[in-house]
């Protein structure tokens, strides 16, 4: 797959999509966005090959975020993890319902362990 081709890049941006990602010599568009939505991104790579369940890829993890409200709280926060680039419930003290779905993630995951 070739991909977009560049010459085009500078309209396709004009009407909306912006390039955020590309490649080290700057001639493959890799990350996609598209403006005034509150969340639609395209990826030309494999973000699900460095996802794991308490660590996700950052497009699965605004994805997640997205879908349950809570990206544009985060982004105003400076996408801030904690010291172990992990999740914890200081990062979102004032989020309770974030705090539980990791919870219950975390719980599960135990669960399953101790059962095998």
């Amino acid at each position: 797959m070739e991909g977009v081709n560049t010459k085009y890049t500078a309209d396709m941006e004009r009407n909306g999509l912006i390039f955020v990602g590309q490649d080290v010599e700057g001639e493959r568009m890799e990350i996609m966005e598209l403006q005034n939505h509150p969340f639609y991104i395209a990826v030309q790579y494999h973000p699900e090959y460095i996802t794991r369940p308490m660590k996700p890829s950052p497009p699965y993890l605004g994805f997640i975020m997205a879908s349950c409200g809570k990206l544009q709280n985060y982004l105003a926060k400076g996408c801030r993890l904690s010291p172990r680039n992990g999740y914890s419930d200081s990062d979102f003290s004032d989020d309770d319902e974030l705090s539980s779905i990791t919870s219950t993630v975390s719980n599960a995951s135990l669960t399953d362990k101790s059962t095998s």
